[in-house]
């Protein structure tokens, strides 16, 4: 699976692809590549091949490139900041959710028409961005994309990166946080019968505190959050549940890109969770 520029050259090979078409064809199919070219040139394509039937192919390929690009909105500007809104998507499945109002004055009609986030973080990436974003563990990431052959815990982490990586493309806040509470437990939990909050936030605080962070904020921080989360509307909170809300998702961020990148060292979770269980031992 690859992610490549959809560049001229490119567009002219599709369009030295179509022959033998009939000469009172030719006006239709140039117009047809020129409404394309004004479409998708410049822009990126997920690239991959395979052999199956045609429609067999064009499903699973359109999943692959979901998945390709879910785990890369991972790493988007918005991936670790609560206040930003993703648009990234594959064409066609862009969302940039916009209000329109019609207000009934006396002797006037106002209507106005805006974008819903507050702040979208917009991605482009020049090469010098790539590069950076390959040091790091974006090929880790990329490893991920095909389920076939992974270990049970690089599933799990799977899982939990497209439903993070999700949330980031959702406007209400309460629909992103409970996205991002469950990507990690899902990581986090041995089992559906252990308490998710005391868990998450104790297993949060041990594998922050390798980098320094204070143990009992976090735990409190997430045991607030989780408060938050079982509320019916958090449109309209206050500064207060906003920054709770920006610190919380910065550090749900970090756990999991400490998870992805210990997916080559464990095979299922629990092994994983016993050793954050562990390291929580002798930090105490």
């Amino acid at each position: 699976v690859r992610i490549e520029p959809i560049t001229a050259s490119v567009m002219e090979n599709l369009r030295n692809r179509v022959s033998s078409i009939r000469p009172d064809q030719n006006q239709e199919v140039s117009q047809l590549f020129n409404e394309l070219k004004h479409e998708i040139q410049g822009y990126a394509a997920v690239v991959l091949s395979m052999k199956a039937e045609p429609e067999t192919a064009q499903e699973r390929a359109l999943q692959i490139a979901q998945d390709s690009m879910d785990l890369l909105r991972f790493f988007s500007p918005a991936a670790p900041r609560s206040y930003l809104f993703s648009p990234v998507a594959l064409k066609g499945a862009e969302y940039l959710p916009k209000s329109k109002l019609i207000v009934l004055c006396e002797g006037s009609v106002l209507i106005n028409e805006s974008i819903l986030p507050k702040r979208v973080g917009h991605w482009r990436l020049p090469g010098q961005k790539i590069s950076e974003l390959k040091s790091g563990l974006l090929d880790t990431a990329a490893s991920l994309v095909m389920p076939e052959g992974l270990s049970e815990f690089a599933l799990a982490v799977r899982a939990s990166l497209l439903t993070y990586s999700k949330s980031t493309t959702l406007v209400d806040p309460l629909d992103r946080l409970r996205n991002c509470l469950s990507s990690l437990e899902s990581v986090l939990l041995r089992h559906e019968m252990e308490p998710r909050a005391h868990s998450v936030a104790n297993r949060m605080s041990i594998l922050l505190a390798r980098v320094g962070a204070d143990r009992e904020a976090i735990k409190q921080i997430v045991q607030k959050i989780y408060w938050l989360q079982r509320l019916s509307n958090l449109t309209g909170q206050g500064r207060r549940e906003e920054e709770l809300i920006m610190i919380f998702t910065s550090y749900a961020y970090d756990v999991l890109c400490l998870a992805l990148n210990n997916t080559p060292t464990f095979s299922s979770k629990v092994q994983f969770v016993i050793e954050v269980d562990r390291a929580g031992l002798s930090i105490q």
